[in-house]
């Protein structure tokens, strides 16, 4: 990540001692932050703990939610279009947290469930 002018800097010498024998690919793109790992392992207690409580698998309830409350995404090959179920693996910080808000959300209001380490996310 370069985030200022030290950092570009660094990038600038070490793209200076990169061997030129075969041709390369730089690619630089936006800096887009994905959800913490303490959000990740609230995420998957709360899956256990829900699974508990209703009698299905962590990974049932993840799918469940996932198709609640996620949007799917197309993906065509050729002339065949298919929606997939979207993924958490790449949600930023603020759309994990409002992720977990709803699934909080529902659970309280339709299994009467409070969530260990509710509002920490």
């Amino acid at each position: 990540m370069i985030s200022d002018k030290d950092d570009l800097t660094r990038f600038t010498h070490l793209l200076a001692k990169i061997s030129l024998a075969r041709p390369l690919k730089v690619t630089l793109e936006d800096y887009k932050p994905v959800h913490s790992l303490s959000q990740r392992g609230l995420y998957f207690i709360w899956m256990s703990e829900i699974a508990s409580h209703t009698g299905h698998s962590k990974d049932e309830m993840h799918e469940y939610f996932k198709d609640l409350l996620l949007p799917p995404r197309a993906v065509k090959l050729g002339s065949v279009e298919k929606l997939q179920t979207a993924s958490i693996r790449k949600m930023n910080k603020t759309d994990m947290a409002e992720y977990m808000t709803q699934i909080e959300t529902f659970v309280l209001n339709e299994l009467g469930i409070m969530l260990s380490m509710s509002r920490v996310y």
